[in-house]
């Protein structure tokens, strides 16, 4: 599996790639359309389905656009799928000032669900706390993060359905996973899993 982190533009929230063979799903569309396709023309490559981490305005800045584009489903946890077209769940209007509903997702994801890319999987990790439906994605040694937990921190937790405790139940979860995993996280640099608890003091 292979993994591209697309430049950051808007609120600097990543948009990655994930890549096998002649299929790649678009995580977190948050940069230009046209940047996508030039990547993905690059790779030869032709996207199959796009992947939320978490509902969140920020990280779906161009979602319509790009399902429009691509004609590709969308895919979010099941205990997301009502925020994607709730401007309050998905803070578009409460923090980011531009109120907006989004059109339900065609897929929705469960924990310990899997994605065929090519000729390999990707397995979804339920990761509550920083939203109810935040997921991450594990392919190999990759751990797309989303808004869980960061190289040196963590989501926020005091938007709405965001909750301290299961968030740092769902962070110390990680510490019984390969530590050897490298995040790509929702904002901020990629690091191993290791070391992002070590930062956080778990582990």
């Amino acid at each position: 599996m292979k993994i591209l982190s697309l430049p950051i533009r808007g609120y600097s929230s990543n948009c990655y790639l994930l890549i096998s063979g002649a299929e790649a799903i678009i995580i977190d569309p948050s940069v230009s359309v046209d940047i996508i396709r030039e990547k993905l023309t690059e790779e030869n490559a032709r996207p199959v389905g796009i992947i939320l981490t978490h509902a969140h305005y920020d990280h779906m800045l161009t979602l319509e656009v790009a399902r429009e584009t691509f004609g590709c489903p969308l895919y979010v946890h099941s205990a997301e799928a009502d925020a994607v077209g709730d401007p309050v769940r998905n803070v578009s209007g409460s923090l980011f000032g531009d109120p907006h509903a989004w059109k339900p997702a065609e897929q929705l994801l469960e924990n310990g669900s899997v994605i065929t890319l090519g000729d390999e999987t990707i397995k979804v990790i339920h990761t509550p706390g920083h939203t109810p439906g935040c997921i991450c994605l594990q392919c190999g040694k990759i751990l797309v993060s989303g808004d869980t937990i960061f190289a040196d921190g963590y989501g926020r937790y005091d938007l709405p359905g965001g909750d301290a405790q299961v968030l740092a139940q769902t962070l110390y979860r990680f510490a019984d996973m390969d530590q050897d995993l490298v995040i790509y996280p929702g904002h901020g640099p990629a690091e191993k899993l290791g070391i992002a608890l070590y930062n956080l003091g778990i582990g």
